[in-house]
């Protein structure tokens, strides 16, 4: 039997001046699936920005907080079931991580301010480079039959299974958020427009090479 299944829900929100959140978990539904961006719809733009700010203004030291994204890693993974002899296995057939952006739990009090959003679109940048990182490190996986699971119960082999997977998503969101809390140091939050130049060729290198990284391994 073929299932396919969506999760992987765990969000990260940052902010252009400081991070916001830890890393927490949420389950996802069908109708928090309608509402998100995925990477591949483009750029980010003014008008993706539609949360609502805090009714106060939030300010950390002398900096005024000015815009928060909100940005997840996801996966959906298609799997095969069988049994045999009282055991089941479980056998992954096909797993997607991508990154998505939530244009509702996001939000920007200086629409026009170009540096800023160019910040912003940093940390959705950051957040696709880590999601093929980990698609790479679950293709290595794949190829070494790691993601293959046996269980006395065919639950107990699809949770197996998922576990695997889910722990490769951990490390690589561990990874990102060390990497956006760097980001948001080196470049003052996206004031420093050298140290912002900077870091935006650097990802954009890192998004290319993560991607020839994934084609060569498919």
């Amino acid at each position: 039997m073929t299932h396919l299944r969506i999760a992987g829900c765990i969000p990260l929100m940052f902010s252009a001046w400081l991070v916001m959140g830890a890393i927490s978990p949420e389950r996802c539904n069908g109708q928090d699936q309608a509402k998100l961006r995925k990477y591949e719809q483009g750029p980010l733009t003014k008008a993706d920005f539609t949360g609502d700010p805090p009714s106060e203004q939030i300010k950390v030291g002398r900096v005024n907080i000015l815009a928060l994204t909100y940005c997840d890693i996801r996966y959906t993974y298609r799997f095969r079931t069988q049994s045999s002899q009282g055991r089941w296995t479980s056998q992954a057939e096909q797993v997607d991580f991508f990154s998505v952006f939530i244009p509702e739990k996001s939000w920007n009090t200086a629409l026009d301010n170009k540096l800023l959003l160019d910040h912003e679109q940093g940390h959705f940048d950051l957040t696709e480079v880590y999601a093929r990182r980990v698609q790479g490190r679950i293709f290595d996986l794949y190829k070494a039959g790691k993601l293959k699971s046996v269980g006395g119960s065919e639950q107990q082999a699809v949770d197996s299974l998922v576990k695997v997977l889910e722990v490769e998503l951990k490390k690589g969101l561990e990874e990102l958020a060390e990497t956006h809390k760097r980001y948001d140091a080196d470049t003052e939050n996206g004031s420093d427009e050298p140290s912002q130049g900077g870091w935006r060729k650097k990802i954009n290198a890192d998004l290319k090479a993560a991607e020839i990284s994934l084609k060569k391994k498919r």
